[in-house]
């Protein structure tokens, strides 16, 4: 079949063909129904029709065991549930049946296929929608769901989409990543079961406890789907597999403690839900980042390179002022930096994390000439300017929450639960996000911020609204839209700028926060050992332009270990290199090592690491990491090594999806280029170089293929 949308009008079938993959829908006495999800089929003959699935006694029914592209919460279902209500007169029954579609091809390359369902009886109208990316094979899926009845309907489960594997005998395995501060997103892998696993955020924004990505990989069969949700706030992922073999996916808008009413004709939108099939994990992984980077980041920025930025955290934490921040500034730009980002510790009252978050002007002690003289320096060096901001926060200890102690999430008579020293405001009162944004604009506009790195230190907790209960399981979703309509403003307000999404580290990062964030930060930990291995995480679904790195000091804060600069630098170059170590005492030869290393990123791995794919050939767990980044006719071999084992060298390292019959140079550090044959980089691999002693040993190895 041609890539596109498919209608088979006399089967009810709904075929989207990508460059690789075919996904069926089909329609069964009305009910969707997934038919296929898979390698890509030739011929719509290859389709099967839809069918329910026959019940295996009167315990077993047919609706609890059939693939339903969103099922809801009627009849005897006892399976995954998709959406679930309450109607006015107090009954949870939703019946939908599907009406109608349509097709939007006005882009061929990301066609979107509207089907149509409704439920008469409860006057509730759900459009499922599926977005391809045709060259990359990711399907986005969403629903909108509308009240077309004259009384309210609660929602209190509204999730994005029910995913269905094909029917296997074979184990399925599931990769997921776990994590907390620190250690974020540590790969666990499990075989699949007659069970349910859920993976979840309950804490109001994306959180540490799990990333929201999921991979299924069959064990013997070159199958695997892999998932990733956007969505901000709490949220929930969940695969169950059923003693009949049906595994079936499903997540969105975490249900806990949550739920929305929809009055007559109001619509909610969910968040996306990303699928992709790919015949490895590599695979996968290399689509999802490659539809993220093309199709999901900000417009503004996704075709340039991204800057490298210093960070006066680790110099400085809160103890700054404009003449330290001068001649730190001037010290960056020497380095080779692009950017001079000025941390927190800046404004009204911050020497500690005890005061001051919520008044949002500069210290008159720190910066008697505002902000703007240290901007406008940073200018004349050359370099941009960006400072940090924790806008949805306040401390006890601040202007703002002595003037507004109403102003933060808590219910009435109750302890408000402080964490870091701070509550959080209440982002769904229009008077609060009035007043962020208003004090981000000024900030911006005043002092010409060309950067501004998004803070958040703690989760949510009493979400409480005491003038308006009603709305009170509301608030986790309305926080998230309140963080996304200012930086949408924001970005109106200011084209160009540049916005960094951190949250303790990677307590935000997914691909809804990535259309208004340009890099995320991935982890408070810069200790460049921690850094490979969540590196090896965060290559699964993000695309290495958004991955923020620093070269920070040794020894690390946290680890307290002692890497060689060249490994630091070299580790910072997975993605965006950046600068977070106290360069005022650095040693002379760690100095000009770390501006070599600028130098060689910005002339040589910058523009492959930003835009690239990476493929890991060998993990850091081993030991030893091998990290292949390919972008066009060029590519990057990031070799690692943590000691040397019984004195042994690293054996040759074979590179993947080469062309066969094409020359390559092969150069690396302090070796002569040489000339090797495709097939012999990848069956025979790159004699690499590393030297046979010492621990934290690493080497870039660039391979152009030559015309």
């Amino acid at each position: 079949m041609d890539t596109g949308i498919t209608v088979i009008q006399q089967r009810n079938l709904w075929c989207i063909t990508t460059a690789h993959t075919s996904y069926v829908i089909g329609s069964a006495d009305g009910l969707l129904l997934n038919v296929y999800w898979g390698a890509r089929l030739s011929s719509a003959e290859d389709v099967p029709n839809a069918q329910l699935s026959t019940a295996a006694s009167s315990h077993d029914t047919s609706l609890s065991n059939s693939p339903e592209e969103y099922p809801t919460y009627s009849g005897m279902r006892y399976g995954e549930i998709a959406l679930a209500a309450i109607l006015s007169d107090g009954s949870r029954h939703i019946e939908c049946r599907n009406t109608a579609y349509t097709i939007d091809d006005s882009d061929s390359q990301r066609p979107v296929l509207l089907l149509f369902m409704e439920d008469s009886i409860a006057q509730l109208q759900i459009t499922l929608r599926y977005q391809a990316d045709i060259a990359n094979d990711v399907i986005a899926r969403s629903v909108i769901i509308k009240n077309i009845g004259t009384t309210p309907i609660t929602l209190t489960r509204m999730f994005s989409a029910a995913w269905n594997l094909p029917r296997m005998m074979e184990p399925v395995k599931m990769t997921t990543l776990a994590g907390a501060w620190g250690r974020e997103v540590q790969q666990y892998v499990t075989t699949l079961a007659p069970q349910t696993v859920t993976l979840e955020s309950r804490s109001g924004i994306t959180g540490f406890t799990h990333a929201p990505y999921m991979l299924l990989e069959c064990e013997t069969s070159p199958n695997v789907w892999a998932f990733s949700l956007g969505w901000s706030g709490s949220w929930i992922m969940r695969v169950t597999q059923s003693i009949f073999n049906l595994i079936t996916v499903t997540g969105g808008v975490h249900d806990f403690d949550s739920e929305w009413t929809l009055q007559n004709d109001q619509e909610w939108v969910t968040p996306q839900f990303f699928g992709v099939y790919a015949t490895s994990q590599s695979k996968a992984s290399q689509l999802l980042a490659s539809h993220a980077r093309e199709h999901i980041l900000p417009e503004t920025h996704k075709h340039t390179a991204v800057p490298i930025l210093f960070n006066s955290w680790e110099t400085a934490a809160f103890q700054v002022n404009e003449q330290q921040q001068m001649q730190l500034a001037e010290t960056a730009a020497d380095l080779g930096a692009e950017l001079f980002v000025m941390d927190d510790g800046w404004f009204c009252g911050r020497n500690s994390d005890h005061a001051g978050l919520g008044d949002w002007t500069a210290d008159p002690v720190k910066f008697p000439n505002g902000v703007r003289l240290l901007a406008q320096r940073a200018h004349e060096l050359g370099m941009q300017f960006g400072i940090w901001v924790e806008p949805e926060m306040v401390n006890p200890d601040s202007d703002l929450y002595r003037a507004h102690p109403e102003w933060v999430y808590h219910y009435a008579g109750r302890r408000r639960s402080e964490s870091r020293n701070q509550l959080v405001l209440n982002m769904c009162r229009n008077d609060v996000k009035e007043y962020i944004y208003a004090q981000l604009v000024a900030l911006i506009g005043q002092n010409t911020v060309d950067y501004m790195k998004w803070d958040m230190n703690r989760p949510i907790s009493e979400p409480g609204w005491p003038e308006h209960p009603e709305l009170g399981k509301e608030i986790w979703i309305r926080h998230t839209l309140a963080v996304y309509e200012i930086m949408d403003r924001l970005r109106i307000v200011f084209p160009q700028l540049r916005i960094e999404s951190c949250a303790s580290g990677g307590g935000r990062i997914d691909y809804e926060i990535l259309r208004r964030a340009d890099q995320v930060w991935l982890s408070d930990n810069t200790d460049a050992d921690d850094r490979l291995t969540m590196f090896e995480g965060y290559m699964r679904y993000l695309p290495g332009r958004v991955m923020q790195n620093w070269v920070t000091d040794a020894p690390n804060f946290l680890t307290r270990s002692q890497i060689p600069m060249r490994f630091r630098a070299h580790a910072a170059m997975l993605g965006n290199m950046a600068i977070g170590a106290a360069i005022d005492r650095l040693s002379e030869t760690d100095y000009f090592e770390l501006q070599s290393a600028v130098e060689f990123y910005k002339n040589t791995v910058r523009n492959i690491a930003q835009n690239g794919n990476f493929t890991l050939l060998c993990s850091w767990k081993s030991g030893i990491s091998a990290i292949q980044c390919a972008y066009k006719k060029e590519i990057a071999l990031f070799l690692f090594r943590k000691h040397t084992a019984y004195g042994t060298s690293i054996p040759p390292i074979r590179l993947c999806d080469l062309a066969e019959n094409k020359l390559y140079a092969v150069k690396q550090s302090g070796a002569a280029e040489y000339i090797r044959s495709g097939s012999y980089l990848m069956h025979i691999g790159v004699e690499q170089a590393l030297p046979k002693r010492g621990p934290y040993q690493s080497d870039i190895i660039i391979i152009k293929q030559i015309d």
